[in-house]
């Protein structure tokens, strides 16, 4: 996934640790100058179009960064992120 800002200037590559249709847990690593709202991209190959959600950042600490979404996650999206995410953690044990 990709933490893009609204003016659409750059990007910033993240890591989704849970999500649901409300908003998300994001690792962002070392970079700590996140804007305040911004679009997250994300970019699963059972989807055909990277959906693009509005987000406001809630909170941060350290590496990992909260999400509210501006609006709602659809419900297809966020199965297929998270059987996405389900069958690599299969695969990698």
């Amino acid at each position: 996934a990709s933490i893009v800002p609204v003016d659409l200037s750059g990007a910033s590559r993240v890591m989704i640790r849970d999500i649901s249709v409300t908003g998300a847990q994001l690792v962002i690593g070392e970079q700590a100058d996140f804007p305040e709202t911004f679009y997250l991209m994300m970019r699963p190959a059972v989807i055909a179009s990277s959906p693009k959600m509005g987000c406001d950042r809630r909170w941060q600490a350290g590496a990992a960064m909260g999400v509210e979404f501006n609006g709602i996650l659809p419900e297809d999206v966020l199965r297929a992120l998270t059987g996405l995410r389900r069958a690599l953690c299969t695969q990698a044990n």
